[in-house]
């Protein structure tokens, strides 16, 4: 597959994506856009070149936003190049501009928070200095077609690494673009390397195809960040990386319960188990996964028996799960089992009207925060707008509306989609339950100004 190729098929997975979430068939929208059905298939196939009218059409037909026809320009080098901020447009930038990536977010070795070398994997090794992140210009967009040395590996993965971590404190929109082309680049010198260069290539192409997707899904396109992840899975397969394949199932997992479809959330839960290999640490993240599940359900039992299990695995952590997954120990893993059970406590509340239950997600949703490490700032955001909806999902209004008030400046700009959703599912339950009250009148007001 051409570049040329790769790229309609990253359209056509993102026009399937969202036909299904219009609840339409091929045939469906074939005839809303005056189009037979095989055309369609053809479309998201990648087998067929996408018209930019047609695609405005289809985002028309389907509510995208203008999201398809805009991948039409979004795809291409320059946009790239453009979008890249100073990593592209100064080679000559400081370090601790270049890629607008802060030194603080730089690791100096790996294994750094679970992530191995995708050369020497967790036996350990240096990496370049951040001073050295400057050489990126010449790497990811310079016209040299060798395959990148060791070094230059090292250099991509201490990159990938200091973006992952900047990701939690705020999105680095302005990279998007760079990180998807760096996938391309990176899956392009893999079809020309040995066996295993490509396996590390394709891998670190399936790293950035992960990260490119994460970034557009959190940025409210979830119609291409979908694409992309499809793409991260299907590397990783290739390249035998189990870490990317439970790390992509699970933002996939996400957008299924951002979207409340509760049918694909639960089966790409059930793939988690499938690619766990009976590993300790991607079962937790199935079990998780699975307890997220059935709180969107409804079912508290199942939601506490599935994060009970998590518990238990975790208990049996050895020396390995440590390394790999450390994110999963600690306060932070505290945070993250916590978490999960207080969106589904919260979930459960709110189908069910049952206060005890909402109770118990307030006392959680405090227990997440508590061990929420301070440079994971959007998250605190989301968690908090949880609590003041597991008060008001209590009848605690004076409550909610005090948890909410500190942060309300932060809400419409905050980086995160998932902090919007959350935010806006409890406006609603304010709306309908206390619509008339002075106080939630006077939030409305604060919000449109």
């Amino acid at each position: 597959m051409d570049a040329k190729q790769a790229q309609w098929r990253q359209i056509g997975l993102a026009l399937r994506h969202w036909r299904r979430r219009a609840g339409l068939t091929q045939a469906q929208l074939g005839d809303r856009l005056g189009y037979h059905h095989s055309q369609i298939s053809k479309l998201e196939n990648g087998s067929r070149e996408p018209l930019v009218d047609v695609l405005r059409r289809a985002d028309r037909v389907l509510g995208t936003g203008g999201e398809l026809a805009r991948m039409t320009t979004s795809l291409r080098l320059g946009q790239w190049v453009g979008g890249a901020g100073v990593l592209a447009a100064n080679e000559n930038a400081p370090a601790s501009s270049v890629g607008a990536v802060s030194p603080a977010d730089w690791p100096a070795k790996l294994p750094h928070r679970g992530y191995a070398c995708p050369v020497h994997g967790y036996s350990g090794c240096a990496l370049p200095a951040p001073a050295d992140a400057a050489d990126l210009q010449r790497v990811v967009f310079g016209a040299d077609r060798d395959l990148p040395d060791v070094d230059a590996i090292h250099l991509l993965a201490a990159w990938y690494v200091a973006l992952t971590g900047q990701c939690e404190s705020g999105s680095p929109s302005a990279q998007r673009g760079v990180a998807e082309h760096v996938a391309r680049r990176a899956a392009g010198w893999a079809a020309r390397a040995d066996e295993r260069t490509a396996q590390v290539l394709l891998r670190t192409a399936a790293e950035y195809a992960h990260l490119a997707g994460r970034l557009r899904i959190l940025a409210g396109q979830t119609g291409t960040g979908m694409a992309w992840l499809d793409q991260a899975l299907r590397w990783a397969e290739v390249s035998g990386s189990r870490t990317v394949k439970v790390s992509v199932l699970c933002d996939m997992g996400l957008v299924a319960r951002l979207e409340h479809d509760v049918d694909a959330a639960s089966a790409y839960a059930d793939a988690l188990f499938g690619v766990s290999g009976g590993g300790r640490w991607p079962s937790v993240m199935a079990e998780v996964n699975r307890a997220l599940g059935h709180g969107q359900r409804g079912d508290l039992a199942q939601c506490r028996h599935h994060i009970e299990r998590a518990r238990a695995t975790i208990a049996r952590f050895d020396l390995r799960d440590r390394v790999e997954a450390p994110w999963l120990t600690g306060d932070e893993g505290r945070m993250r089992i916590e978490s999960a059970l207080s969106s589904a406590l919260r979930t459960v509340a709110a189908i069910t009207g049952d206060t005890s239950t909402a109770r118990q997600a307030i006392a959680s949703t405090q227990d997440a925060i508590e061990h929420l490490p301070t440079r994971m700032r959007p998250t605190y955001l989301q968690f908090t707008v949880r609590l003041a909806d597991s008060y008001a999902c209590a009848g605690q209004l004076d409550a909610a509306l005090a948890t909410v008030d500190p942060i309300i400046p932060e809400i419409p700009s905050a980086p995160l989609i998932t902090v919007r959703r959350e935010f806006q599912d409890f406006h609603a339950r304010l709306t309908r339950r206390w619509g008339g009250h002075r106080r939630v009148r006077d939030l409305d007001e604060r919000l449109r100004t």
